[in-house]
């Protein structure tokens, strides 16, 4: 047994509970290379495969549950060299067995049967044959998924389906493939072949060919296996074959050698001859029998042989026999040709009378010498030793030998001579050795020469009376002509075949009893057929519903030539039937040509159905000759062009019309032959010399005779052209002041700059972008109506300062942009400017009334817009003129770090959106001080921006943009509510008497928001601070933007109790008493620039004292801002000031200094500010 482990294939392994491994066979180191010292000690699970790691120790822990064997299973482990092979391994609990104590595994090594089972499977699954598994009552159990590449059916949708049913083998086979199936079910040891037609994915029947299998009883098939393979084009390469077959049959009986094609075994298949006396055995016997049931067994050894040898080969073998045909001994010569499908042609010469002449030679050689003269073919005669035994004149001639070269009787010097004629030299020297050292073979071969000629050279020993051969004789044919016209002739099949399949016709050929045998032409399509699909179908049954057809066909077999048109559906043909006859003049079949005519009869059909309304019909509509002469004019010529029919008859119509092609007149006439139609829009000229445009349409007619007319139909569409020529103005221009709009002017723009492109020279163009400052005041002042006059205006005043070829167009509102061409300098473009500039400096005047409007203009230079598009140049252009109405300048021409600052301040206000919600936002308060009680009495928030690039931020710098893009709105609604939160929190740690104020700024958007009341209503109530502790503070500006509005806004606001302060008072010129008188306000807060210019001078010191003795005198509390110095805290307070705020008594500080501020500066008590 030791001796059995030691030599066995498996390798046995012991190991311990934890997969130790105590013992190994030696037949490991065989399997995986591994020595069994070296494998003891291992835990065998370091060797498996990660992927079947899991598994195997799954395995192995339920082998350690309980004894006994457990089921084979099968993983990966890694061999001494690295690789991974696949093993099989039989587990044994053998623990509680004292003689082991162990883990038990019988491992095998089944890589090999692993990788054949993966290729049997790549086979399968790459196979264009298809397997089919079926139960014995013919349901699928399986099928390769080769079905879905051969025959377009999932295999999935197959399983189920019985094999038989007739979406799956064609209704005609279904009784012959069941009767087999049948067979192969009662005899197991059968393999029945079969074909059958079978359903394609497409719908077409497809022919396979295959074997049945019965495998019922192998437990891993349990089923009946069919493979199968599609033959299809080979049935079709057997159907052409049998049309041909009479073909075939007419050349081998126009020969008058013997043709017999056979198989492989040397069975007769064909025999043809006109001379059935060289045939060993009777014709009719032939066919079906082999060689050996024909010849003697060496004979039939012989031919067999020969056959052999071709199709080994694949070239032609040539033999030369005798047979003893009746009381004659007859010399034959037999080439076996390869065939497909394992058949050859075996042409057999009869050379007896040859052989006899060569027997005679050496006893006729004079007369053998006048023959070969007379010979069309070269004739060379050559000893054994190269002698030139004879020849004649045409072999001279045809190799163009010299007299002297031919008279040394010597081959060599003439095969040397040949040699630097034909094509290939070596081949033909192989060949001429080949014979002279086989001096009794025959051959026949073509020879190709460096000048085109092809000869064809036969070649055969030349043998005396005794039968020893002494030399050799040469036939040299000139072929050329005919190789020539062979290769012509394959052309012109091709083309025939080209033009066949092109041209929308159908070509039939039909056998005697009427089933196609030909069916081609792209006409089929019209049918709904592919070429050779209706071959080998009668015709009496493919169109019995179709008597003409019927019809004609019988009328063709029965010897007659017929034409005629016949409908099948709703197609109509021209068919030309014709019968086809065999030698004898028996008529054997019909050949026809189709063509579809149905457009051509449905063209006929309108036509002359048109022809009856053409009275009826309101168009015009007339005829005449390719000349041009009119001959018919119908009522509704004469209505539209306004000349009577007897006034047009006769005259030419495009000159009675003058009518304007679209195209030259000789190009009409062109299309109207090639084509035999035209449609399209003329411009024609009526009696009175009305210019009318029409829709036209022109067909070329013939009538009987074949005589040509155009019959035209125009109808008048003058007034719909004029209709889209003013929608098509509209689309394009400004309906208020009749210029270009955006849409044409970035048209001609985008042209420009393509132009701009192509030229060499540098000649530029330029964009002026403008609107005009403060229109919206004349608008909402003076009303839209004098706006729109307004805009008319100045569209003209534009158009007078530019070049006729400049393009000014209106955008939309109050922007207008310019296109300037050929600018030759940045100053050309400028100068238009300017221009533009002073032609404004004149007023507009309107019903008495001048109005003074100034525009604002940005140039953008297309010098550096070479790859640029028009948008971008807008964009650039309105960039700079928002930088010139932002700096007053009039005009700027655009910079390059314009642009870099508008997408600058995008950024910022993509941040500035984001800050809220980032909390990036902060609240800072400055305190505002009582000069009477020496305390700090309220607070004003001012917001900063943490912003995490650029720092902290001022309000001057982020308010501004807020306000434009009208997030100051929900920023501010925040301040307030931080503000408020902040103010009740400190009025309750830090109680005073009064309370502490809140003061917070309100914007002009803000305070144009129609939702600003209710929010502060709303804030109040939510944080519980005391509207008597809450100050709002608008500037100026901000009050006498819209007087009236604020005036009830105002009102609203201090309905709701809170404090109302005019802020920054002296940064704009309004009027104090204005201020005081129309706007009820508390407080008024002095701005510190102002402060810092009167406290300070002391010719100006009157100033303070007066406005602040004047806020006294209207009700009104002062507040100074910016007070920066402790003189001038003591100035004001001499002057009267109640309340004071600046960096003197502190600058903005974040909530937690403000509250320590507070905790050190409110008092106990003092009067409210």
């Amino acid at each position: 047994m030791r001796a059995a482990m030691q030599n066995s294939s498996d390798f046995v392994m012991i190991m311990e509970s934890d997969a130790t491994i105590r013992y190994a066979s030696p037949a490991v180191e065989r399997v995986l290379g591994y020595r069994p010292e070296d494998v003891v000690g291992t835990v065998a699970l370091d060797c498996v495969h990660p992927e079947d790691l899991e598994h195997v120790s799954s395995s192995f822990a339920e082998t350690l549950k309980k004894p006994g064997v457990r089921p084979p299973i099968e993983y990966r482990v890694r061999a001494a060299d690295g690789t991974w092979r696949h093993v099989e391994a039989i587990r044994s609990n053998r623990l509680d067995d004292p003689s082991v104590a162990g883990l038990v595994a019988n491992v095998r090594d089944v890589t090999e049967r692993k990788q054949a089972e993966e290729r049997f499977r790549s086979l399968v699954q790459n196979s264009t044959d298809v397997v089919t598994v079926v139960g014995a009552d013919g349901t699928i159990l399986y099928q390769t998924p080769s079905m879905k590449r051969t025959l377009a059916h999932d295999p999935e949708d197959r399983i189920g389906k019985n094999i038989f049913e007739p979406s799956i083998v064609h209704p005609d086979d279904a009784a012959k493939q069941k009767e087999l199936f049948d067979l192969s079910v009662r005899n197991p040891d059968l393999e029945p072949v079969f074909e059958v037609r079978v359903a394609h994915g497409d719908g077409s029947w497809r022919w396979v060919e295959g074997i049945i299998s019965n495998l019922l009883s192998d437990p891993n098939v349990g089923g009946i296996v069919v493979s199968s393979r599609d033959i299809t084009e080979r049935k079709r390469a057997e159907e052409a074959l049998r049309s041909s077959e009479a073909e075939m049959r007419a050349l081998f009986e126009a020969m008058t050698d013997v043709f017999l094609m056979l198989d492989s075994e040397g069975r007769y298949l064909k025999v043809a001859t006109i001379n059935p006396s060289l045939l060993y055995t009777p014709l009719e016997d032939l066919v079906g029998k082999t060689l050996h049931e024909v010849f003697p067994q060496e004979q039939a050894d012989a031919f067999l042989g020969h056959i052999r040898d071709a199709l080994k080969t694949q070239q032609p073998v040539t033999t030369e026999y005798t047979l003893r045909i009746g009381d004659e001994e007859v010399w034959f010569t037999g080439t076996v040709s390869p065939m497909d499908d394992c058949k050859v042609l075996y042409v057999a010469r009869d050379t007896t009378e040859r052989k006899r002449a060569e027997e005679k030679l050496s006893f006729q050689k004079a007369l053998l010498e006048a023959q070969s003269e007379a010979s069309i073919d070269g004739i060379l005669a050559v000893s054994h030793d190269r002698r030139i035994l004879s020849y004649n004149r045409r072999f001279v001639e045809m190799w163009g030998l010299p007299e002297e070269l031919i008279e040394t009787r010597s081959g060599e010097a003439v095969l040397q001579a040949a040699l630097d004629e034909v094509a290939d030299p070596k081949e033909f020297l192989a060949r001429v050795v080949y014979l002279h050292e086989h001096p009794d073979e025959e051959s026949r071969e073509e020879i190709s020469f460096k000048d085109g000629r092809i000869f064809d050279r036969y070649s055969a020993p030349i043998k005396g009376a005794d039968g020893v051969s002494y030399g050799r004789v040469w036939y040299f044919s000139d072929v050329t002509e005919r190789k020539r016209a062979e290769e012509a002739l394959k052309a012109s099949e091709r083309r025939l075949r080209t033009v066949v399949g092109n041209v929308p016709v159908v070509l039939f050929a039909l056998d005697r009893e009427g089933v196609f045998t030909l069916s081609e032409g792209k006409g089929l399509q019209a049918l709904g057929l592919r070429p050779g699909e209706v071959v080998g179908r009668s015709v009496f049954e493919a169109y019995r519903d179709v008597p003409g057809v019927v019809q004609n066909v019988r009328r063709t077999l029965g010897g007659a030539e017929v034409v005629a048109t016949v409908k099948v559906d709703e197609l109509v043909f021209e068919v030309f039937y014709s019968p086809l006859r065999d030698e004898d003049g028996e008529v054997v079949g019909v050949i026809g040509v189709a063509g579809d005519a149905t457009e051509h009869k449905r063209a006929e059909d309108r036509a002359r159905w048109q022809a009856g309304m053409l009275e009826q019909t309101h168009d015009a509509v007339f005829m005449w000759r390719p000349g041009g002469q009119i001959t018919y004019w119908n009522r509704g010529a004469e209505r539209l062009y306004g000349w009577s029919r007897e006034e047009a008859l006769g005259r030419v119509s495009h000159e009675l019309l003058e009518t304007i092609h679209p195209f030259p007149p000789e190009e009409l006439d062109r299309r109207l032959r090639t084509e035999g139609h035209w449609e399209g829009e003329l411009v024609h000229h009526t009696r009175d010399e009305r210019r009318v445009v029409v829709e036209s349409r022109h067909v070329l007619m013939r009538d009987d005779s074949g005589s040509a007319s155009i019959l035209e139909t125009n109808r008048d569409i003058t007034e719909r052209k004029e209709a889209e020529d003013h929608l098509h103005h509209q689309a394009f221009h400004d309906d208020l002041t009749d210029l270009p709009n955006r849409q044409l002017f970035v048209d001609r723009l985008e042209r420009a700059l393509g132009r701009t492109r192509r030229r060499s020279e540098r000649k530029e163009l330029a964009v002026l972008f403008m609107d005009l400052d403060d229109f919206k005041v004349v608008n909402d002042s003076l009303g839209h109506e004098v706006g729109d006059r307004l805009l008319v205006a100045v569209a003209e005043r534009l158009g007078k300062c530019l070049r006729p070829e400049d393009t000014l167009a209106r955008l939309g509102g109050d922007e207008f942009t310019v296109l300037v061409k050929n600018v030759q300098a940045p100053t050309d473009a400028v100068r238009v400017a300017e221009r533009i500039m002073e032609a404004h400096r004149e007023p507009f005047v309107f019903e008495g009334q001048e109005l003074f409007i100034k525009p604002s203009i940005g140039i953008c230079l297309g010098e550096t817009y070479r790859t640029t598009s028009p948008q971008e140049m807008l964009r650039d252009a309105d960039t700079a003129m928002y930088r010139a109405k932002k700096e007053g300048l009039g005009y700027r021409v655009f910079e390059p770090v314009m642009h870099e600052q508008v997408l600058r301040r995008l950024k910022l206000e993509n941040d500035l959106r984001r800050a809220v919600e980032r909390d990036e936002l902060r609240v800072c308060y400055q305190p505002v001080f009582s000069v009477e009680l020496a305390r700090i009495v309220a607070t004003e928030a001012l917001l900063r921006w943490e912003h995490p690039d650029l720092g902290t931020m001022l309000p001057a710098e982020f308010i501004p943009l807020a306000e434009e893009t009208g997030l100051i709105v929900p920023i501010g609604r925040w301040v307030l509510e931080e503000a408020c939160r902040q103010g009740r929190e400190w009025q309750t740690r830090f109680p005073s008497d009064p309370s502490l104020i809140m003061g917070v700024n309100i914007s002009l958007r803000q305070f144009q928001d129609p939702e600003l009341v209710g929010d502060v209503a709303r804030v109040l109530r939510e944080t519980g601070l005391d509207p008597n502790n809450l100050a709002l503070e608008i500037t100026e500006s901000v009050a006498m933007h819209d007087v009236d509005s604020t005036v009830a806004t105002l009102e609203k606001l201090k309905a709701l109790g809170v404090w109302l302060v005019i802020d920054d008072f002296g940064t704009s010129n309004s009027s104090l008493f204005y201020l005081t008188s129309r706007f009820k306000m508390d407080h008024l807060k002095i701005d510190g620039s102002f402060i810092r210019e009167f406290v300070e001078h002391l010719d100006d010191r009157a100033m303070i004292p007066s406005l602040i003795a004047f806020a006294h005198a209207m009700g009104f509390r002062v507040i100074a801002e910016g007070v920066e110095t402790a003189e001038q805290l003591r100035r004001l307070k001499e002057m009267g000031c109640e309340f004071v705020q600046g960096n003197h008594i502190s600058g903005p500080l974040p909530p937690a200094a403000a509250s320590e501020l507070l905790a050190g500066k409110v008092l106990a008590s003092g009067d409210s500010p």
